[in-house]
């Protein structure tokens, strides 16, 4: 079994023993420096430097699996030697296309041969960058439209895979419904071998394309068929905009028939169905042996495990990762249970709940099989079964079955890694908590500051009690956090198209970011979280429904009420508190600038040219209300009475970062601060990366990116998008 117990709140970080991490003073001169030497640090400090690399091991495997992420071949073009028709065994990686023609396997080495120049765009996969081919948005609302705006399609999927791949280097990977190739391609650039299969030619042809752009190390291969458990001709169910929704009309009435299903007809083309059990003949002479298998073929999920019993039988299949949305009808899901309760797979849901004793109609829309050699509980009536106390469950679980009890970190071999499971085991439930007046000096006396809004009025701090007193009733989506779903009043996408457009499609936004701040927080109990630069709150949120104080700060009124808005309908357990000012380093009043359809580009217009003249950025004037500015050190007096003590910043203020930081001395020096994750897109500029990393460096923090890899070695303008600052002492840097 997979030594394992993947998180996808924390996303499966690796806890080393050691970092080495080496100093500089001329970051541009040593951007060719040789790999550092390694030395240990303290077990605290090191879980903040190794926060990110996204990986959890038993101890036993942490240098296999130190090994497997550390050691990517270069890219580049790889030759192949010619095949049958079983794929041979080959020095260099292959990427090949095959078919079930209805009676025998075939290589295709037509559909992807002069092919037209898709739309291309950028993958952001947790092992770099890499092209992905896509439809254009107009014909695919959900997976290209999303991955066009965030680079980025069902994370939590993608984080699940590979977290248990990189627990098991001898772990392969099988995708099956692969679409355009969102996670084959995630498993792809982590140069590990990838099965992908997929019925549509217009997917599989950009999948094509994806993975000779992507020059991967290890072998690809795309099986073009529908898999079922008969061999027939099947047609395939065109679903309106929704190229990514695309199902098998053949016998399948959960998908046909599902509410958000607009169907609008068929594809042309008839494609051959394969069997699961197929594959064993097509990899004969490089099998599959121990998998992981992500299964979403809209609603056809019993056929295709039907026809897979030979396949469980002769390969190790760790992992299924399935789609619950359209298979949950009571046919199908006891079709899919029996099968799975045959070959020792148990369900979870991806906060390590395990389902058996929950009705499968509540069962989340993605699900995971557990492979565990035990007896499901009995449940003799479903209906009534759910009310079962999941604890008594627990208690009779070995040791053994809970590492496999998935997301977060079961298994933990020291007091910090055990501090790190209770954090997130204790989360209390949520509920409504009494608001209290405020003193009108800058101490303001903070009993519960749960919805509470605070302005910097130029001279001290007031509560702001109007700003969220009449709201109009704004667009409501859901924001899907680590901790479960939560209300996010959001703007129409019209106006604001990367952050409510991207959370109105998937859920998320910046999801890497949220695993960071998630990963801190569960690490140590004491941690607050301070959010500069909250915009609607999907960071502020997140770690609100995991029950952590939050204090945010905003600028723009739309952003505040709305804020205020989700802060409200959540309920959550903890303090949240809103700060409505700009962070400068001088007190002043100043224009907001609006970037055009994108109200999550606001920015402030004063002496910021990183931001006014980014190549990205079309400014179409200032919105109509100044803003007084605070500065960071400011808070300290605000919070006086129920300080921040130690804290995870988040710092995203397009452009603004340097002045955020020159008034915060004081509070860096009082305040504990662990780590700051920072958008450095418009902050590269060499007279403002070199302000960020003086006063950095004077609070002993340092650059990372967000696979762990210290930053110090690379020139500023060469670090991506968002990086983190950790704390660490010269001692444990040398």
């Amino acid at each position: 079994m997979v030594s394992i117990s993947f998180n996808i709140g924390l996303i499966c970080y690796i806890y080393f023993g050691t970092c080495g991490v080496p100093v500089t003073n001329q970051q541009s001169s040593r951007a060719i420096a040789k790999e550092p030497r390694k030395t240990s640090s303290s077990i605290s400090n090191q879980k903040f430097i190794n926060g990110l690399q996204p990986f959890t091991l038993l101890q036993s495997n942490v240098k296999e699996a130190t090994n497997i992420n550390t050691t990517y071949p270069e890219s580049g073009n790889h030759q192949t030697t010619p095949v049958k028709v079983n794929i041979q065994k080959e020095s260099r990686a292959s990427n090949r296309v095959y078919n079930w023609n209805g009676h025998s396997w075939k290589e295709n080495k037509t559909v992807c041969e002069n092919l037209p120049q898709f739309r291309q765009e950028t993958l952001r996969t947790r092992s770099g960058d890499t092209p992905i081919f896509i439809h254009e948005p107009g014909v695919d609302k959900y997976i290209s439209q999303t991955v066009l705006v965030s680079g980025t399609w069902e994370r939590e999927v993608a984080v699940a895979v590979v977290s248990f791949l990189q627990a098991d280097k001898d772990l392969q990977f099988l995708d099956i419904g692969a679409n355009i190739g969102v996670i084959s391609l995630e498993v792809a650039k982590l140069g590990r071998r990838v099965v992908s299969v997929e019925p549509l030619i217009d997917n599989v042809q950009r999948l094509c394309s994806s993975f000779r752009a992507g020059h991967f190390p290890s072998d690809t291969t795309i099986v073009f068929n529908a898999v079922s458990d008969i061999h027939e001709r099947v047609a395939l169910g065109r679903d309106q905009d929704n190229v990514g929704g695309t199902f098998v009309l053949n016998n399948n009435p959960n998908k046909r028939n599902g509410s958000d299903v607009n169907l609008i007809g068929q594809y042309r083309e008839l494609v051959n169905t394969a069997l699961l059990d197929d594959l064993l003949s097509l990899l004969s002479s490089d099998p599959l042996t121990k998998v992981v298998i992500k299964l979403d073929v809209e609603g056809y999920e019993d056929h295709v495990l039907n026809g897979a019993d030979e396949f469980f039988h002769k390969v190790d299949v760790q992992a299924v990762i399935m789609e619950w949305t359209y298979s949950k009808q009571p046919g199908t899901a006891e079709t899919i249970q029996l099968f799975m309760s045959r070959h020792n797979m148990y369900p979870y849901d991806f906060n390590q709940r395990a389902l058996e004793l929950t009705p499968r109609a509540k069962w989340p829309p993605n699900i995971v099989w557990l492979k565990e050699k035990r007896k499901p509980p009995v449940n003799k009536d479903e209906t009534s079964s759910a009310m079962v106390m999941e604890t008594k469950e627990s208690q009779t679980r070995t040791s053994h079955e809970k590492m496999h009890m998935g997301i977060r970190p079961v298994t933990v071999s020291n007091p910090y890694e055990k501090a790190a499971l209770n954090i997130y085991s204790t989360t209390a439930d949520s509920g409504n908590h009494l608001k209290t007046t405020v003193n009108e000096s800058n101490s303001i006396q903070l009993r519960d500051l749960n919805r509470a809004v605070y302005s910097w009025n130029g001279h001290t701090w007031k509560e702001n009690k109007t700003v969220c007193e009449n709201l109009p009733r704004f667009r409501q989506g859901t924001l899907r956090t680590f901790s479960g779903d939560t209300p996010i009043f959001i703007h129409e996408p019209g106006v604001d198209k990367y952050i409510s457009q991207t959370v109105l499609l998937s859920g998320t936004f910046e999801q890497e970011v949220a695993l960071a701040v998630v990963f801190y927080l569960q690490a140590d109990k004491d941690l607050q979280f301070l959010d500069i630069g909250a915009n609607i709150g999907v960071i502020s949120l997140e770690v609100a429904k995991l029950g952590r104080r939050v204090v945010s700060v905003e600028p723009l009124i739309d952003n505040v009420q709305r804020l205020c808005s989700s802060f409200r309908a959540g309920q959550f357990p903890s303090d949240t508190t809103i700060v409505f000012n700009a962070v400068s380093d001088i007190h002043e009043r100043v224009a907001l600038g609006r970037d055009q359809d994108n109200v999550g580009g606001t920015f402030v217009l004063n002496n910021n040219p990183n931001k006014r003249n980014g190549s990205d950025v079309t400014l179409i004037g200032q919105y109509r209300e100044l803003v007084n500015t605070a500065l960071l050190d400011d808070l300290l007096s605000l919070l006086s009475s129920n300080p921040l003590t130690k804290v995870v910043i988040k710092l995203d203020v397009e452009g603004y970062e340097d002045h955020v930081l020159n008034g915060a001395d004081e509070f860096f020096h009082k305040v504990d601060v662990q780590a700051v994750i920072m958008e450095w897109t418009y902050s590269k500029q060499p007279g403002t990366a070199t302000t960020i990393q003086l006063f950095m460096s004077r609070h002993n923090m340092y650059p990372y990116d967000f696979n762990q890899r210290t930053l110090d070695f690379t020139p500023s303008v060469k670090w991506p998008a968002n990086i983190v600052w950790l704390k660490q002492h010269y001692n444990e840097r040398r």
